[in-house]
């Protein structure tokens, strides 16, 4: 059963990493900018998820700053709302919905950064 979660969960964000990606470059391509869609991932197979640098690229920029507002939404604060109604349904003190909800993040967010890399790396130019 947990085998087939994690499968459903590293499909949504293989597919929300694919649209990241696509929209990413259709961005950079309306905008009339030149794209090296190799450089752009290689500097993603290295960090990820890494803030980015006032010296990175447009298109580094957005993706990442895409993929950590997927993370927040779908990562933070879906499970920290969803921890909070738990606890109060079962009368539980609310400040176990925080490290629940840590556990959640952390676990998601290294899922994450192996599914860009895994994106990067299976990605033909």
């Amino acid at each position: 059963m947990l085998k087939i979660a994690l499968n459903q969960t590293d499909n949504f964000l293989f597919s929300v990493v694919k649209n990241i990606f696509e929209k990413a470059e259709l961005n950079c391509k309306m905008a009339r900018k030149k794209l090296d869609l190799k450089k752009e991932l290689d500097y993603l197979k290295e960090e990820p998820l890494i803030p980015f640098m006032s010296d990175s690229t447009k298109f580094e920029k957005l993706v990442k700053f895409r993929i950590k507002i997927v993370l927040g939404i779908f990562f933070v604060a879906i499970p920290l709302v969803g921890f909070l109604g738990v606890t109060s349904f079962y009368e539980i003190h609310y400040s176990y919905a925080f490290p629940l909800t840590l556990i959640v993040t952390l676990l998601a967010t290294s899922r994450m950064d192996e599914i860009v890399i895994r994106y990067a790396q299976t990605r033909t130019i």
